[in-house]
């Protein structure tokens, strides 16, 4: 729910894995093909997993038969989970990028609106960051 609030799509289809920033301490990369592959941070991150890192260090990994995280103080599975929902949240908040920013018609992304003909880059978030293996 996180990243489909964030504007990703099909992430199997990227060059590598989606990336982003939960907040000012979490971040995430999602691998969504079915060999591993490095982040941009370098970590090799498992086929269809998550790595997730707290202030720049490892702090945890959720895959399809489960996943672990840290279990300090201020990084935990509860603390991660607040972030995540309070930047979903914010990322609900956002814009759609593909509604037209001019009428609020429905367009694709680098296509004109078919509503009111508007043309121009309606793309997601500009933080998100995706690696190249």
């Amino acid at each position: 729910m996180f990243a489909a609030a964030k504007g990703a799509k099909n992430i199997f289809q990227l060059p590598g894995c989606w990336e982003s920033d939960v907040d000012g301490h979490w971040w995430i990369a999602i691998n969504g093909h079915t060999e591993t592959v490095s982040s941009s941070r370098g970590q090799d991150v498992p086929p269809f997993s998550v790595v997730i890192e707290f202030n720049g260090w490892p702090a945890g990994i959720i895959g399809p038969d489960g996943g672990v995280i840290a279990a300090g103080g201020a990084a935990n599975e509860d603390t991660f989970i607040a972030a995540l929902k309070a930047s979903k949240g914010a990322a609900d908040r956002l814009p759609d990028p593909d509604i037209c920013p001019d009428c609020a018609g429905a367009g694709l992304p680098d296509a004109p609106c078919g509503t009111c003909g508007a043309t121009g880059p309606r793309n997601g978030d500009p933080t998100e960051t995706q690696s190249e293996n």
